[in-house]
């Protein structure tokens, strides 16, 4: 185990650290390049407890066809995962909507497990994307869960960028609340260095 002492952060760490914290987005006019109305959007693990709800927000809220993204071995695998959840959440009367499109997926796979194209009509046809799937897992190591979440979200800034530009809705159980980068930095890696900070004084007065 490594002890406090044995714990250091380099000074290229320590400045690249600083330069995030000190980093303000700028204003970027690209908005006249997205879709104002969402007529098409594409939504990952449709099928899941959030994807359902999701799914319920967006038939009320627009008039946007849903291409509901899930994994199965078939189509009719796809739906009855996605018919199940809605059944279980009591969301049964959206069963069979014909706003709800499904599209067999894969995200630990290149394109999301899509044909080229299947992934080139997608990104022909969807206006923005809710990417809500990942692997969660608080025991797994990063190499397993890399494929699923790190790779999958590389695939999204892909097809968000082909084509046109679409809004990427991106859902995590932690850093949804965050909007800018020097906000993470802050709150999250900061922290983080200072308890380490901490140990490293520690150590030093110990010894």
């Amino acid at each position: 185990m490594t002890s406090p002492s044995n714990i250091t952060i380099n000074e290229d760490t320590i400045q690249a650290l600083k330069t995030i914290h000190a980093y303000n987005p700028p204003t970027l006019e690209f908005e006249s390049q997205y879709n104002a109305e969402y007529k098409n959007v594409f939504l990952t693990d449709a099928n899941g407890y959030l994807g359902v709800h999701l799914i319920e927000q967006l038939l009320q809220e627009t008039d946007a066809t849903i291409f509901c993204g899930i994994r199965g071995t078939t189509q009719d695998d796809a739906k009855q995962k996605l018919d199940s959840n809605l059944q279980r959440y009591h969301l049964n009367h959206y069963i069979d909507d014909p706003r709800l499109k499904i599209i067999l997926i894969d995200l630990a796979q290149p394109h999301l497990g899509l044909a080229d194209d299947a992934w080139l009509k997608l990104s022909e046809n969807i206006d923005a994307i809710y990417h809500n799937g990942a692997y969660v897992h608080h025991l797994q190591s990063f190499q397993r869960m890399a494929p699923t979440n790190v790779d999958s979200t590389i695939e999204i800034i892909k097809l968000a960028a082909l084509h046109r530009l679409k809004h990427i809705h991106f859902i995590s159980t932690k850093y949804s609340c965050y909007s800018i980068a020097s906000d993470v930095a802050k709150d999250v890696i900061f922290p983080h260095f200072r308890r380490h900070s901490l140990l490293r004084t520690h150590a030093a007065i110990s010894n």
